[in-house]
């Protein structure tokens, strides 16, 4: 008998404890309810705001890359003058290596479009580019030295090819 008797004071010992641990929880989920459910939302929209930037980064990055093929088929069917428009206005509004990429392709468009001239100011833009990496504006030091390699005073052309 006694094993009866006691198996119901346990059970009812155990729903005691289960309502007084309910209660805590409860209690708990009120003082700190709102944090949980803001830090939640917090994580949820930072993900999205990352997804979303990730995407427009690639998008962008496609549209240079979409634009920078368009104006190298204007080059390859023998239109110099719109294909050094094309990576002209790349040139100014691309990011990353586009940006210099399309520049010295804009270059050497003026060159075959019979303007050395301007393909020297595109690559002496280049060279004065601070946002470009230290090689690359050497680069447009070197390629715009050649360019009037022919027409340039040798001791100005030896001064600005020193420092390279």
């Amino acid at each position: 008998m006694r094993g009866r008797g006691s198996a119901h004071i346990d059970e009812f010992i155990r729903e005691v404890d289960e309502a007084v641990r309910q209660e805590q929880w409860l209690k708990l989920w009120k003082q700190y309810g709102n944090y949980v459910v803001a830090a939640a939302l917090a994580v949820v929209i930072g993900t999205a705001a990352g997804v979303a930037w990730r995407t427009w980064q690639h998008n962008q990055r496609l549209d240079d890359a979409r634009r920078y093929a368009a104006a190298q088929q204007m080059l390859s069917n023998d239109r110099p003058e719109d294909a050094a428009a094309a990576f002209a206005a790349l040139a100014e509004d691309a990011s990353g290596g586009y940006r210099v990429l399309a520049r010295l392709r804009a270059a050497e468009a003026r060159a075959a479009a019979g303007d050395p001239a301007g393909a020297a100011a595109l690559l002496e833009q280049l060279a004065a580019n601070g946002d470009a990496a230290p090689r690359y504006r050497s680069l447009g030091e070197l390629l715009a030295a050649q360019r009037t390699f022919g027409e340039a005073d040798p001791d100005a052309l030896l001064a600005a090819l020193e420092p390279l």
